[in-house]
């Protein structure tokens, strides 16, 4: 009797997890799909495994663990980013400081340009060089670049590569709000957005599927904070 009763919980909670993995397998249409997860399907012909290994390697290389991604990696790898940021901004900036004072002026720039290539009329160039250097490092706009000034250069999200304000925006995904955006997780919502495109089902997207995506414009994917962007551009806030 009480195998009869065990085999019946087996089915009963088989049939509940079948339920389960077919519930919400799609999203309701192409513009609810967010465009985190668009935009890596803008390739001729993807096959559905293609598209899950691109979008989980971001998660898989950003952290040692290869199992999930979080805002720490993002911020570890800026860390290390700046540094070398830095090293590069000291090493531009300073050559053309011609009297070793530890300050780099607009003036010593373009004298550092005349000296390297000649006086041979490309005054206007190196002019722009020289505002663009000053706009990059002079922070107190004072008109001279101090070792301190170079010191304190951040990556913001406007100079941030792309594959990190890629990470950024698939954070920005995760469905338990835990701060980890696990390879399990992505790999739910990554099937259910290529589902969503792949309306013929038959695990790649053809050429009327791509041209869908096409028609539909993808704004930027760095997205704010607990604000999910979808196809159309239009911004959803997720929930806490």
């Amino acid at each position: 009797m009480k195998k009869i009763i065990l085999a019946a919980w087996v089915i009963i909670g088989a049939g509940h997890l079948a339920q389960a993995e077919t519930v919400g397998d799609v999203y309701p249409d192409i513009s609810s799909v967010p465009a985190v997860l668009i935009e890596p399907m803008r390739n001729t012909y993807l096959y559905e495994e293609t598209y899950l290994d691109k979008i989980l390697q971001m998660v898989r290389c950003a952290n040692s663990t290869h199992q999930y991604a979080e805002q720490k990696d993002i911020e570890t790898e800026i860390k290390r980013r700046e540094l070398i940021d830095h090293m590069s901004a000291i090493a531009q900036v300073m050559q053309y400081d011609m009297d070793a004072d530890g300050v780099v002026t607009a003036a010593e720039i373009i004298e550092g340009r005349q000296i390297t290539f000649g006086d041979t009329g490309r005054q206007e160039e190196f002019r722009r060089l020289s505002d663009k250097m000053m706009k990059n490092y002079d922070d107190n706009k004072d008109g001279r670049i101090t070792l301190k000034e170079l010191a304190n250069y951040k990556v913001n999200d406007e100079n941030l590569p792309s594959e990190l304000q890629y990470l950024k925006a698939l954070l920005e995904l995760d469905p338990n709000r835990d701060g980890k955006l696990t390879v399990e997780e992505l790999s739910v919502l990554a099937r259910k957005a290529f589902r969503t495109v792949d309306e013929n089902k038959n695990g790649i997207l053809d050429f009327d599927e791509l041209e869908k995506i096409r028609a539909v414009p993808i704004h930027d994917v760095n997205l704010s904070p607990n604000i999910d962007t979808n196809a159309k551009g239009e911004t959803q806030k997720q929930p806490q």
